[in-house]
């Protein structure tokens, strides 16, 4: 939790607004600067969405060679002539598309390495750079200026994730804002905002650049908060109890955007018999999942999102690491994509994509569980037999990974799954992911 100094506001504040709700609305979006167009995405087909505000009128952006191709993070120019784009393409490659907002005329400008998601994050003031953050090989990010012109890529910063959920540059061209931390363009300086937070800021720039608005969470309420970057730099609250949310740009009338992700789903729950492998009652609805999504970077259908450190063990990129040691236990072919510590300590299960190893004492077993991603892996109390979680489903093997078959099929993807005393009882939560876009206006004098 966020520890901050209550300040008194350093603005007034209108009360938020909803501007979009329902079908198309995203926190992958973002409002165009003069305030007619925000974008989203077509929830059917994965196509961006340009939606206008003075008519409504929707318009749909991205040439689709497949069914499974889909756009994803967006945002506008400074003179809301250019949109550019995120796109996973028929090869499952995401490239970095740019479209002109008038003729809907578009352009991919490069395709990022491997499977690697990209996420444009910001236009230069003078339109000719875009600010994006890049998933590179072995799940090294990289924060990077794109060139309009030619797609040309220069490195701001590379490192080890794990990924921010948004960046900005500040409307003098000279300094970015990522996660906690700002970042000269040169590369001269770099500097901690918030002292001893480890929470992702989300942070934006004000439009003038003297401050940062961020989401940050104090005494248990999440809220929108401002920082002052010259003079005293303590933050401030403005507005607070807005939920989990994703600033993601200013209008020229000074009203700032924000996605909301206001609960995914329901809990669900059935007793269960870990060893068998059974349900021994039917899947009942056991209340409503009012918690919000943590996953904001892959809210759409794009790779999921990379895994916790999980008892002795972390993942890095490809590699398993102990903690504190100094070389990797084990290396796979694909990136981790989750992982889950044995009640003896000393099993781990790991999944990469559809693939599932288990590493022991004893040795390595692997198998390929299924057609789906693995996202999500639950150790029964017995420490002989594991759920795992795949989309919509889950599925229940034995540590020989000879045997496997689904337990549940969910309306919706399937987020948090426990087992209860004894592992008698079985819960999760499932649904469809839903955002909503509001405004809010601030007076920043």
């Amino acid at each position: 939790m966020l520890l901050l100094p209550l300040a008194l506001l350093f603005a007034t504040a209108a009360d938020p607004r909803v501007v979009w709700t329902g079908p198309g609305a995203s926190h992958l979006g973002a409002p165009s600067p003069d305030g007619r167009f925000l974008s989203g995405i077509q929830p059917e087909t994965g196509e961006l969405l340009l939606r206008d505000f003075s008519s409504g009128i929707r318009r749909r952006i991205g040439h689709k060679a497949q069914p499974y191709e889909f756009g994803s993070f967006s945002v506008f120019s400074p003179d809301s002539k250019l949109i550019a784009y995120a796109w996973s393409n028929a090869e499952r490659r995401y490239e970095l598309r740019i479209a002109s907002v008038d003729s809907l005329t578009e352009r991919t400008l490069l395709v990022n390495e491997g499977s690697g998601l990209i996420q444009p994050c910001a236009f230069s003031p003078d339109s000719k750079q875009i600010l994006a953050i890049m998933v590179r090989p072995a799940g090294r990010i990289q924060l990077a200026s794109i060139a309009v012109d030619s797609g040309a890529v220069k490195s701001l910063k590379t490192y080890d994730g794990p990924k921010p959920n948004r960046a900005d540059w500040s409307p003098d061209g000279r300094q970015i804002v990522f996660a906690n931390t700002l970042l000269a363009v040169d590369g001269s300086h770099e500097e901690r905002l918030v002292d001893g937070l480890i929470d992702d800021l989300s942070p934006i720039f004000s439009r003038d650049g003297r401050r940062i608005f961020f989401s940050a969470e104090t005494r248990g309420v999440t809220g929108l908060w401002s920082m002052p970057l010259t003079g005293d730099r303590r933050p401030m609250l403005i507005r607070g109890g807005l939920g989990r949310i994703l600033p993601q740009g200013f209008t020229a009338d000074g009203r700032l955007f924000y996605a909301l992700r206001p609960g995914a789903g329901n809990t669900y729950r059935a007793d269960f018999d870990p060893v068998a492998g059974k349900l021994l009652s039917p899947v009942e609805l056991a209340g409503r999942q009012d918690q919000p999504s943590q996953d904001w970077a892959h809210a759409f259908p794009a790779a999921p999102p990379g895994p916790s450190p999980s008892g002795n063990f972390l993942p890095r990129g490809k590699e398993l690491w102990r903690a504190n040691g100094d070389a990797p236990l084990a290396t796979f072919p694909r990136a981790i994509t989750a992982l889950a510590v044995a009640p003896d300590g000393e099993t781990v299960a790991v999944a990469q994509s559809t693939t599932l190893t288990l590493i022991s004492p004893k040795g390595r077993q692997e198998s390929r569980a299924a057609s789906e991603t693995i996202s999500g892996l639950v150790w029964a109390n017995d420490g002989r037999h594991l759920i795992t979680v795949q989309n919509d489903s889950l599925w229940w093997w034995n540590t020989a990974l000879e045997i496997g078959w689904r337990l549940v099929k969910a309306q919706g993807n399937i987020g948090t799954v426990s087992l209860g005393p004894r592992g008698a009882t079985l819960e999760f939560t499932a649904g469809r992911p839903r955002a909503e876009v509001w405004s809010i206006a601030l007076d920043a004098r």
